[in-house]
C-alpha cells in the first residue's frame, strides 16, 4: 500500500475525520481513552484537528534545528515544516529533554497550552549489570561509544568531524538497529 502524505492542508480535514471515526469504534469497543499521545509532526497536524480531550503531544527534536534545516532545503519543506509545528498551538506538548522544554517555552512560533518534561525511560540495574559483561566486538582499546539510530536529526556529521581531533588509537563504535546505515 503506498504511503499517505500527512502534512498536506487540504487532507488534513479528511483524515482528521477517518481517525476521529476510528477513535469511536475503538471507544465503543475498549471504553473511553483516559490519555491519547501523538509521536510525529505529521501524527500532530491531524490529532490536532481532532480536537480530541486528554492529548499530549511529544516533541523529540529542536525546532529551532528542524527548521534551519527545512529551510536548507527549499521554501516548500520550510514552510510545510512551519505549518505542521504551528499546529501545536494552545496544546499540551510533553518534551524529552529540559533544554527542549525550555525551547518550547520561549517559541514566538506557537504557544503551547503547557509543557511538560519527561525523560526517555532507562532500567538503570539493566543497564549496569550489562555494562559488567564482557563483550567480544568492543575494541580493547580506547573507543567511544554511539548509541542511537542513524538519523539527519542526530548529526552524525559533528560526531566524525570531532573524531578528526582526537588520536587515531580512539576507535568510534556505532550501535544502531539501521540496517542501512546513514
Amino acid at each position: 500500500e503506498a504511503r499517505v502524505k500527512l502534512y498536506k492542508k487540504a487532507d488534513q480535514g479528511k483524515h482528521a475525520a477517518k481517525l476521529t471515526v476510528l477513535l469511536h469504534r475503538l471507544e465503543e469497543k475498549y471504553g473511553q481513552f483516559d490519555l491519547i499521545l501523538s509521536n510525529l509532526d505529521e501524527a500532530h497536524f491531524i490529532v490536532s484537528a481532532c480536537h480530541f480531550h486528554n492529548v499530549r503531544y511529544l516533541v523529540h527534536n529542536a525546532i529551532a534545528q528542524t527548521l534551519k534545516r527545512a529551510i536548507k532545503m527549499g521554501p516548500a519543506k520550510y514552510l510545510r515544516q512551519r505549518r505542521l509545528f504551528k499546529c501545536l498551538n494552545h496544546q499540551n506538548v510533553v518534551a524529552v529533554s529540559k533544554g527542549l522544554a525550555k525551547e518550547l517555552d520561549s517559541l514566538s512560533l506557537f504557544r503551547p497550552s503547557s509543557v511538560e518534561q519527561i525523560y526517555n525511560p532507562f532500567d538503570y540495574q539493566l543497564i549496569a549489570r550489562l555494562a559488567q559483561q564482557k563483550n567480544q566486538q568492543l575494541p580493547d582499546q580506547e573507543y567511544i561509544i554511539h548509541v542511537g539510530r542513524f538519523a539527519k536529526q542526530k548529526r552524525h556529521d559533528n560526531l566524525f568531524r570531532a573524531m578528526e581531533y582526537l588520536p587515531c588509537s580512539i576507535k568510534l563504535v556505532c550501535l544502531s538497529e539501521n540496517k542501512t546505515g546513514i
